[in-house]
């Protein structure tokens, strides 16, 4: 359900408080490589979507094998992510285990 994110987004950009940047540091967990609802409503929230307000939208990767999960799937959202140093693509980086 991604209405909480809407929600967020719209608080985050109200014209009593606005906000520059929606940092993000969760991921759907079956959304690999989808572009979903969340991503959507990330990329509304860039764009000015709420309240006419832009917001920077930064997220994670998901670090999690070789996918991004949403919003980090987003077109216009910042995604960030980790690598180790690709001897060993497809295994699970240790920071994740945390």
């Amino acid at each position: 359900d991604s209405l909480w994110f809407e929600e967020a987004l719209l608080r985050a950009t109200s014209f009593e408080n606005p906000a520059h940047v929606s940092s993000n540091s969760w991921g759907e967990s079956a959304s690999w490589d989808v572009y979903s609802v969340t991503s959507e409503l990330a990329d509304t929230a860039v764009r000015g979507g709420y309240n006419f307000q832009p917001v920077n939208v930064v997220t994670i990767s998901h670090n999690q094998n070789m996918t991004t999960t949403a919003p980090g799937t987003g077109k216009n959202v910042i995604t960030v992510g980790a690598v180790k140093d690709g001897n060993s693509p497809s295994s699970t980086l240790v920071w994740n285990s945390y």
